[in-house]
């Protein structure tokens, strides 16, 4: 039988996962009071957000993965604790060129630079 907690993508210390619904709209919105996240993440201009917003971006978020086709969206998790550090985008997908966009932003600064 299938286990949809399986990681496809698995390194030392991380993991990607899906949006978890319930708990990921608070961390995220701790971390676009952050302007080095802001600038990592959004090409808009970057303002606090409530969980209630960000929840909303994770919904439009799954309407345009469904919809296109040409963009994935990973949560980055610790592996050691299943906490949510940060989030990959994979988007403008160029399928016939092997070509996208590819955007990375760890949350918390005291999770970045750690290879």
């Amino acid at each position: 039988m299938f286990d949809i907690q399986t990681q496809l993508f698995e390194g030392q210390e991380i993991r990607f996962g899906p949006i978890d619904h319930e708990k990921d709209p608070e961390v995220e919105a701790k971390w676009t009071h952050d302007s080095d996240f802001m600038r990592m993440m959004d090409t808009a201009p970057a303002r606090p957000m409530s969980a209630a917003i960000v929840r909303k971006q994770y919904e439009k978020l799954e309407k345009q993965i469904e919809e296109k086709k040409n963009i994935f969206h990973f949560m980055i998790r610790a592996k050691s604790d299943d906490r949510l550090i940060g989030r990959a985008d994979i988007s403008r997908i160029e399928w016939t060129n092997s070509n996208a966009f590819l955007r990375l932003g760890i949350g918390a600064a005291e999770d970045r630079r750690k290879g």
